[in-house]
Formats: structure tokens, sequence, C-alpha cells
């Protein structure tokens, strides 16, 4: 999958071009418009189909724009979440109910100061807040890290002496599980689900 800029400047329009993995190297490509340059790309399956579903998050009015795989013809699902700077790539299972969950991590007002992650459960609508780690730390939510079926956050920092430092988060009371090092504070965390650390802008 790729993701190309076809509308030109900061507010281009979007051209998604996925091809289908069939187990060939000819599967079928699709292409459609969704987006714009702005906006932040990941994923989650929304529609609890089983197969990820394009996203934007728009952070000029707070949404996340979904293109459901079942229903690629519908109007975008806009599930309303978040402001301008939080991280909207912390998208998971947080309630288990087998849908993703749109979710932002909104760092503190300064450094130090408690940060949040804000869930819009898919099951009630009802959004659930969570205070994980604090301002000037890294989030790498939406995976389930305790085995219970739900996501939960990691929160990544310096503990000094050239290690990284990780601590995580129960998804849905917010209580600390695990805290250790792990890595250097320069190694960024992967978050293999989403697709803003697997599409290529160009």
């Amino acid at each position: 999958m790729v993701v190309r800029n076809t509308g030109g400047g900061a507010g281009g329009a979007l051209t998604w071009l996925v091809k289908d993995n069939d187990g060939t190297l000819v599967g079928t490509e699709h292409t459609y418009l969704h987006g714009v340059a702005t906006d932040s790309l990941i994923d989650g399956d929304f529609d609890g189909d089983g197969i990820a579903d394009a996203t934007a998050y728009r952070p000029s009015i707070g949404a996340f724009l979904v293109r459901r795989s079942s229903r690629p013809t519908d109007a975008l699902l806009t599930i309303p979440l978040g402001q301008v700077g939080d991280d909207p790539a912390q998208v998971g299972d947080y309630d288990g109910d087998g849908v993703s969950d749109a979710a932002v991590y909104r760092a503190g007002a300064s450094v130090g100061l408690a940060s949040q992650t804000l869930i819009r459960l898919s099951s009630t609508g009802a959004i659930r807040t969570l205070v994980t780690g604090e301002s000037g730390a890294f989030a790498s939510g939406g995976s389930d890290f305790n085995g219970d079926g739900r996501a939960d956050m990691a929160i990544q920092t310096n503990a000094g002496g050239g290690a990284g430092r990780y601590r995580l988060f129960d998804g849905v009371t917010g209580a600390q599980f695990a805290d250790f090092n792990f890595g250097t504070p320069t190694v960024v965390s992967i978050r293999p689900r989403h697709l803003a650390s697997q599409l290529q802008m160009c």
C-alpha cells in the first residue's frame, strides 16, 4: 500500500493505492481518494470484519475519518475525538469487542505534568480517560501487553545512563503493571499495527 498526494500542496487530496495480498505477484490493485495531506494516516478494524480500514485523523476538526472496508461506498464513519497536538496513533481494541476504538495520547501542558490517553469506546460511545505517563514521554498504545484481550498503553522515557525505560498501563483501569529498561532513549518504539509506521507517502 502506498499513499500519494495527488491534489498538490499541504492540503492536497490523498490517493491510496492498495494491492491485494492474494499469494501472487499480480494481486488486484485498488485506488481511492481518502483524506488530505495534513491528515495523520492510521488504521484499525472499525467495522469488525477482520480487515484494516483506511483512516485519516484530522486534527483541525478533532475526528477520525474511517473508510470502512465492508462498506467502501458509504459515507465515511466520523468518530469525534481529540484536538490539535494529540497523537492519534493509539488505536486499538480497548473494550475487547473485536472492533477498534479511536484513541489519542495528549501530552501534559509542560514537561513532567501528567499526560492522558483518551479512548472513544466502540461498544458504548463513551470516552475513557487514563493517566498514562507525563509530558516528554513517547506513547505507543493499541496493543495487548498483558494478555487480557484488550489494548494497553506503553510509555517510553529516558531512564538515564543510556537506557530507555518502558512503563505499561492497563487499557481498562489505567493501572501500571510493568516498569522495565529496554534499549536506549534514542530508539523509537515501533507501532507495527498502525499504518503510520507502514505507509509510503510518495
